[in-house]
């Protein structure tokens, strides 16, 4: 029987860096430019291109402010807690 899956993130920001002045600089700053992002995808006249690049660039600075989240903690639980069933076995 195999150990069960552990799962490891590791945090990009540690507690201190992320209480830090810099990061909180960098943090308002990625959150007015997706602000100004999302007001522009609001535009009704852009074509499914601007579209589609102004989501990419909207994601891009929502997963750079999500490192400096602190990240969850994941267990990976046991798929199969006991020995694989051999149905040859129990069924002819």
């Amino acid at each position: 029987m195999s150990a069960p899956v552990k799962l490891i993130i590791e945090s990009f920001l540690s507690d201190e860096e992320r209480k830090s002045g810099v990061w909180r600089k960098v943090q308002e700053h990625l959150e007015a430019m997706l602000a100004k992002k999302r007001l522009e995808n609001d535009n009704p006249k852009l074509t499914d291109v601007e579209t589609a690049t102004l989501r990419g660039h909207i994601n891009c600075l929502k997963a750079f402010l999500a490192l400096g989240k602190t990240p969850p903690e994941m267990t990976a639980t046991n798929a199969r807690p006991g020995a694989r069933v051999d149905w040859s076995k129990q069924y002819g």
